[in-house]
């Protein structure tokens, strides 16, 4: 491939290569393989399958990775930057790119807080029947009966 040509691939492109060159050195498994595609794809779909890997910005992986931990745990959207990670060392390492974008970017710390439902939204046959619990009304467990009933 012409050094021109390099800087011209697209991220799912170079992220296909990325995800086969370390496949055939043996550095992955096959298993290994399919995660980093997920994940890579996930990626390229966020910022644009066609766009050129340099032409992301820290703010465009920043906005993926809020994406993802709302629907994936917070460790989970780590390892998915860590990904992200090494799919831009080895651009630079191949001259790909000229910079990391990942540089810098931490994965988010904590959940969005997600609005709960009032209280007042609650069928209000639900809120009657826990009012009407009272513990005379409980039944006793037969492993808790006191020692006078024995």
């Amino acid at each position: 491939m012409a050094e021109d040509e390099r800087g011209s691939l697209p991220v799912r492109k170079l992220a296909d290569e990325y995800v086969w060159e370390r496949l055939t050195a043996g550095e992955i498994t096959p298993a290994t393989a399919r995660t980093y595609k997920e994940t890579l794809g996930l990626f390229s779909e966020a910022v644009g399958p066609y766009r050129l890997l340099s032409s992301i910005e820290p703010h465009e992986i920043r906005e993926w990775l809020e994406g993802l931990t709302e629907r994936s745990n917070l460790w989970t959207t780590r390892i998915r930057l860590s990904y992200g990670a090494r799919l831009y060392g080895w651009a630079i390492l191949n001259g790909f790119v000229a910079r990391d974008a990942t540089a810098g970017v931490r994965a988010p710390q904590r959940r969005p807080v997600k609005a709960r439902e009032p209280l007042h939204a609650v069928e209000p046959t639900a809120l009657e029947v826990l009012a009407a619990i009272t513990p005379e009304r409980i039944p006793e467990m037969p492993w808790k009966r006191s020692a006078s009933t024995t």
